[in-house]
């Protein structure tokens, strides 16, 4: 639990105003290092999008520029009952389609943006959707991220399996979706050090494992018990990479000892500064801005986000804003879209809220750090704004 006084100081230091003028900058004009990402547009948008709603900034958009994004949302979708990244979507090598793939992960987040900018669904193909969620699962019981062409390979790993388990929350269906098989390939990516891999002989990775848990949990009929659950803890705080306690200067010598006294040289102070984030993997330093949410989240839906250090994990996610707006991935770094929504998603469950009841509501939140940033509150599980998820809710739930 964070002082009073800690708390006020690290709220004051998340520069809301540059952030929300980066977030509209980049959703109006992208950056040349962003071309080689067109075919994922769809998912800059949504980082854009959600993170200007967990700004309580959503109103900064005009009203004719939020019914042109919500236009050119629908325009993605395709026959197929997906949605593509972009009109400039790459090809599958084996589709004879001149509209693109349609992709399970930019599904996904298009019916985020469409939440967040309170759309009411009414143009969405949901016969199709639905039809194309179910063509994606495999004998093996995990998704695809699009769907299997004659002769063709596609992605099959739980990034796209959570990706489709949330669409199936989000719509309140699940007829011609084997939800046990599912769970059963999700439980099968566990490692033997508790985190989760994209399989069974992948190593444990802190975003593969926030998709498997998440994905669990989403799915209907959960288990009352889930034997690897510890496991699955105990990897994940681990992976927060304590702070860097300072050397103290030695006020004794040694005689005839040529040897500079112990003092904190730049290398380690490099090193202090770059702790109390976490780590995506055993070793991997040094931390990541993303992975503060990945773990964060992950721990949130565990019920166990107060394990974390809140105040040094805070810290370090500050310490890598721009002066420009943005987060970057590390401090120093130039800020992106990726981290500065997922950094600002990790901050939002630092905050203070009522503490996450389970048994009471289905709302994945982190419990009660006592760090207002004046965030909105972040639901873990689909990854957006509580207020974005009571509208998918009442407009798209079945």
């Amino acid at each position: 639990m964070s002082s009073g006084i800690q708390s006020e100081e690290l709220a004051s230091r998340l520069e809301i105003k540059k952030h929300i003028s980066f977030l509209l900058r980049c959703l109006r004009m992208l950056p040349q290092p962003y071309t080689s990402a067109d075919d994922q547009r769809m998912t800059l948008g949504y980082f854009a999008i959600a993170g200007l709603d967990l700004l309580d900034a959503t109103d900064r958009i005009p009203a004719d520029e939020r019914s042109e994004l919500i236009l050119w949302v629908y325009e993605q979708q395709l026959p197929t009952g997906g949605f593509r990244g972009s009109p400039s979507s790459t090809f599958s090598p084996c589709s004879s389609s001149a509209t693109g793939t349609a992709n399970v992960a930019m599904t996904y987040a298009a019916l985020l943006i469409l939440a967040i900018l309170q759309d009411d669904f009414s143009r969405l193909d949901r016969k199709a959707l639905w039809r194309f969620i179910v063509a994606l699962q495999g004998k093996d019981g995990g998704f695809a991220a699009e769907e299997q062409a004659v002769g063709g390979m596609v992605d099959r790993d739980p990034r796209f399996t959570y990706c489709a388990i949330a669409i199936c929350s989000m719509l309140g269906e699940w007829g011609g979706v084997d939800a046990e098989a599912a769970r059963g390939y999700l439980k099968g990516c566990q490692r033997y050090d508790g985190g989760f891999g994209a399989s069974e002989l992948h190593e444990a990775h802190a975003g593969m494992t926030y998709c498997c848990i998440a994905g669990l949990l989403l799915l209907p009929q959960q288990e009352a018990v889930w034997e690897r659950r510890d496991e699955a803890l105990s990897w994940l705080v681990h992976r927060q990479v304590a702070p860097v306690a300072p050397q103290v200067e030695s006020t004794t010598t040694q005689p005839h000892d040529d040897r500079e006294p112990l003092t904190s040289d730049s290398e380690d102070d490099d090193e202090a500064e770059l702790s109390g984030g976490f780590q995506g993997r055993p070793a991997k330093l040094p931390p990541d801005v993303c992975y503060s949410f990945w773990n964060g989240a992950a721990l949130a839906l565990l019920e166990q986000h107060d394990l974390i250090d809140g105040v040094a994990d805070a810290s370090y996610v500050l310490s890598a804003q721009s002066k420009v707006g943005g987060i970057a991935k590390i401090p120093g770094d130039h800020p992106d879209l990726l981290h500065t929504y997922l950094g600002m998603a990790s901050l939002a469950l630092h905050q203070s809220g009522e503490e996450q009841a389970a048994e009471a509501s289905d709302d994945h939140r982190g419990k009660d750090t006592g760090i207002a940033f004046g965030l909105k509150q972040l639901d873990a599980a689909y990854n957006c704004s509580l207020s974005a998820k009571a509208w998918i809710r009442e407009h798209l739930t079945r």
